[in-house]
């Protein structure tokens, strides 16, 4: 049998490795997940203490001695903002122009500035959801992407994809779905706090809280109560939301990344029917050679990190 010289081609030139960069609050985090024995495995973590500068971030990227790379990072979550909007009755191909005169008015600069990508919300052939019309307006100042992408230029990388925390939220989301059943996902970060929804290997419903380990752990412990009690009260107002506008969609469980001295999950399990349940990512993710990743809380913090280079492994099974 003749194999098409394409497939040689892809045969015989190397892959190229997929490399997370992501700059969080704590620091950088340079993260590769590749499949071994059917399962996503940790291949190469690096974590850096903030402050990073464009020498420090070359310097580690070169420690890899790697070659045919593809580098990905994320947007802060302060450079872009999501709303939802319903779907202008266009070709897909000015999809993205007419959803930007949409969110003009919601946006805090000019909407000629604007990068916008469309997400839609995912539907299904039995009409699963009420709103199958809607999308997620992704919307960035170019400005601030231009600032970002030449600080990464500074160090020598070329970034290939340019993703949102959300998205990274739902690859990692994807591993814990159950067959016909959306899953909740709770993320607490140093600064934000973030709840995503998935259903079928897509983003349903999200909500950002402008809430974090910052506010919950202040010194005084009279006000890291009264932000905890806020974040609770925000996470089960989101979660009834959602179960109003997607009546039909039965959630399987809430899964929650945070440290487990805060005990969210047993908090929010008191007040939820649902299953609440921590967030063990050594149960889909194989972490074994990563000794700093043995440790739950180094976990949570490089979630997000995580998630995006769990990207590489969704587009090679789709």
């Amino acid at each position: 049998m003749l194999i098409p010289w394409n497939q040689w081609f892809r045969a015989l030139w190397p892959q190229k490795h997929a490399i997370a960069v992501v700059l969080l609050a704590r620091g950088l985090y340079i993260v590769e997940v590749a499949l071994a024995n059917g399962l996503p495995k940790v291949v190469h973590f690096i974590f850096e203490p903030a402050p990073i500068n464009a020498d420090v971030l070359k310097q580690k990227l070169h420690s890899l001695s790697l070659y045919y790379v593809r580098y990905m990072s994320l947007v802060p979550f302060d450079s872009y903002q999501i709303p939802w909007v319903d779907a202008p009755d266009v070709p897909d191909d000015e999809l993205a122009d007419a959803v930007r005169w949409k969110v003009k008015d919601d946006i805090k600069f000019p909407v000629e500035n604007a990068v916008v990508e469309v997400l839609r919300i995912p539907s299904s052939g039995h009409d699963t959801f009420q709103r199958v019309d809607s999308l997620y307006a992704v919307v960035s100042n170019q400005e601030t992407l231009h600032k970002q992408l030449r600080y990464f230029e500074e160090a020598g990388v070329q970034l290939e994809v340019l993703d949102i925390p959300d998205l990274a939220q739902r690859n990692l989301a994807t591993l814990f779905e159950s067959p016909e059943l959306g899953l909740a996902m709770l993320w607490v970060g140093d600064d934000n706090t973030l709840l995503t929804i998935n259903y079928q290997g897509e983003l349903l419903f999200r909500r950002h809280m402008l809430i974090g380990l910052k506010q919950l752990m202040d010194v005084q412990e009279a006000v890291g109560s009264l932000n905890l009690e806020r974040l609770l009260q925000e996470t089960l107002r989101t979660l009834n939301i959602f179960g109003r506008q997607f009546d039909r969609v039965v959630l399987s469980r809430l899964m929650v990344s945070a440290p487990q001295q805060l005990h969210i999950d047993r908090q929010l399990q008191q007040r939820l029917s649902l299953r609440v349940e921590w967030l063990d990512l050594a149960s889909v993710i194989d972490l074994s050679s990563v000794p700093m990743l043995h440790d739950g809380e180094q976990v949570s913090h490089a979630l997000p990190a995580l998630g995006l280079a769990l990207r590489a492994l969704l587009e090679v099974k789709s």
